[in-house]
Parts: C-alpha cells; sequence; structure tokens
C-alpha cells in the first residue's frame, strides 16, 4: 500500500498482511521508519526513537482469508499508571482492527509499580494480546508475566 504502512506477502497462491503497527498507519515524511522488501525479498523494518532506553517494535501477520480483503487501520494508545502517561520506553499499547475484528496488543518494558491501563484495560503483565467481543470486552489470547 503506497499510502500506508502495510505490506502484503505473496507466495504460490497463499497471501499475508503485515502490519508494522509500532509505525504510524500513514506514511510521513515527519514520522521516521519504514517496512519495505529489500533485493533478497528480506522483510526490513525500521524504526527511530530519540532519547529512549528500549524499542519496542511490533509487527503483525494476518494471513487468514475472510480478512485479506477488509479494511484495516491501527493506532498507537496511550499507556497510564497511577493516573500518568507512561513514555514510549516504559509501556507501549496499539490496537489493530480488520474489518469487525479489533486486536489489542500491550508491552510493557519497564516493570511498573502499580498496574497499568490501556484502552480501559489494566494490567500488571509484561505482555497481553486481546481480541475485543462485540461488547467492547477484551476476550484475552495471551498473558506474559
Amino acid at each position: 500500500d503506497s499510502e500506508t504502512h502495510e505490506l502484503t506477502l505473496k507466495t504460490k497462491g497463499l497471501s499475508a498482511r503485515i502490519f508494522p503497527i509500532g509505525l504510524p498507519q500513514e506514511r510521513d515524511f515527519f514520522q521516521p521508519g519504514s517496512l519495505t522488501f529489500n533485493e533478497q525479498h528480506q522483510l526490513i523494518l525500521q524504526q527511530q526513537a530519540s532519547e529512549a532506553t528500549a524499542l519496542y517494535v511490533p509487527l503483525i501477520i494476518d494471513w487468514e482469508p475472510d480478512l485479506k480483503r477488509k479494511a484495516a487501520d491501527w493506532s498507537r494508545l496511550t499507556v497510564s499508571e497511577s493516573g500518568k502517561i507512561s513514555s514510549r520506553d516504559e509501556a507501549a499499547g496499539h490496537r489493530l482492527r480488520i474489518g469487525s475484528h479489533q486486536l489489542l496488543v500491550y508491552r510493557s518494558l519497564k516493570k511498573a509499580e502499580h498496574a497499568r491501563a490501556v484502552l480501559g484495560h489494566h494490567t500488571s503483565y509484561e505482555s497481553v494480546i486481546g481480541r475485543f467481543d462485540t461488547n467492547g470486552d477484551l476476550s484475552p489470547l495471551l498473558f506474559v508475566e
């Protein structure tokens, strides 16, 4: 996709969509980072962070045939701890929507004193991946302590 960072992998009748949710969805000169293929057909993901002590670059690969033609969008989410916004090198949260499916991806990069909140979900786990149901409740797919 020339307007977004989304890529598609295709080989012998199979295809998968790649979503670099750590990058902004739209390609933007002022937001450094890219997802490309090199001449050897290797995937190259580049992201920059100034003055950070940690970097998290999530990449989601979707190979579900029923979703490959559905519109997709993603965004970075605000993460907070005790009412204070966490910096990007402390914790990261992202939401990916493909059609009516919505996924939450959260990762703690530094140990927190209290549970952190992202999109209304409070957690003390290091990593959380979950799917939102039709009521907006998070159904966990993966927790990492």
